[in-house]
């Protein structure tokens, strides 16, 4: 049986991919997730970026794979950014949501 909390986790990467689409269709737009995972008991601070359908992590080794998930650790997402880009020093977030799911609805991006 799969536990709430792994499939929670999965859920996360499964909005990761369709984000990534999603980015696709708005290059203009960069959307940080923020994060940490979970080590042996500990929590690191984890940052994901978003960027023209591809993720990058700033913190934290991530897969390439399309068909992997982005990341292998246990991890939680707390909050998300969205940003116009380039990105720079001084860059104001555009949006900015605690629930990953908010930036499946494209109109946010605008």
């Amino acid at each position: 049986m799969v536990g709430i909390h792994h499939f929670r986790i999965m859920m996360n990467f499964n909005l990761i991919s369709k984000l990534e689409e999603i980015s696709l269709r708005y290059p203009e737009r960069v959307l940080k997730i923020i994060g940490y995972v979970e080590k042996k008991g500990t929590k690191e601070y984890l940052e994901i970026i978003i960027f023209k359908g591809f993720s990058s992590s700033t913190t934290h080794p991530i897969e390439f794979d399309p068909d992997e998930r982005v990341l292998k650790e246990k991890c939680c997402f707390l909050s998300c950014q969205l940003f116009i880009a380039p990105l720079n020093s001084n860059d104001d977030i555009f949006k900015e949501s605690k629930e990953l799911e908010f930036f499946l609805d494209e109109d946010q991006w605008v």
